[in-house]
């Protein structure tokens, strides 16, 4: 009696089952975009028609399309910064602001330039103010404030120095020679008129405001130009 092996054959894979359309929202656009596309296959002369009607009309309307970039309207009214915009503009009139550029000449001629746009507008009713220039005489005028850590400690010490020094001087029952010796060394003064010296540390922060560090683009550009454009 003779037997048959069994086949060494690989199993066959099991069926895929049948792709199913997606179903809810998405399924009903693919199956609008699918109606679309098959109208328009089948009606190439009324789809080009109608694309043309609708390209026709767009084009009417664009010119009177405007970009409004006001927040106040692009932003809901209930919004906390609408409603405080709104309150700002009753109490102190519309707020705004308009830039002139000027452009392709010399830079000399773009500052003259400058000058003569901001008489111009400065006599316009209803501007406010005009910025042309940079506000470089306020840092001038306030370069003290600008002090780094070392600069401000050599201040603090010269200013205690100083007062132990007139306190010492006002004392009768107190006479330090070598401590006032000392109290002058760290707190140097103008001998014409007994005052506390800080021309030093004025002569360095003039020096970085005028080459370099805070405010150096300031020093060198009084107005608003980009010499290397």
């Amino acid at each position: 009696m003779q037997s048959t092996p069994p086949s060494s054959s690989p199993p066959s894979p099991p069926p895929t089952p049948p792709a199913t359309a997606p179903s809810g929202f998405i399924g009903r656009i693919e199956g609008a975009l699918g109606r679309v596309a098959v109208a328009s296959f089948r009606a190439p002369r009324r789809t080009l028609a109608l694309a043309l009607v609708v390209t026709v009309l767009t084009g009417v309307g664009l010119p009177r399309l405007r970009l409004d970039t006001n927040l106040e309207r692009l932003l809901p009214d209930d919004f906390p910064s609408v409603r405080a915009l709104r309150g700002l503009t009753e109490d102190f009139g519309p707020v705004g602001a308009v830039t002139v550029v000027g452009m392709n000449a010399p830079p000399a001629q773009l500052e003259r330039f400058a000058q003569d746009v901001a008489k111009t507008l400065a006599a316009v009713e209803g501007i406010e103010r005009v910025s042309y220039q940079r506000p470089l005489p306020f840092f001038e005028a306030h370069a003290l404030y600008y002090l780094d850590t070392a600069d401000l400690s050599a201040v603090r010490d010269r200013l205690k120095a100083r007062i132990a020094k007139e306190r010492r001087k006002r004392n009768p029952m107190l006479m330090d020679l070598d401590d006032e010796d000392e109290a002058d060394e760290a707190a140097p003064a103008d001998k014409a008129g007994d005052k506390l010296d800080f021309s030093d540390i004025e002569a360095k922060v003039r020096k970085r405001l005028s080459a370099g560090g805070f405010g150096a683009s300031m020093a060198r550009d009084r107005y608003f130009i980009d010499r290397d454009a």
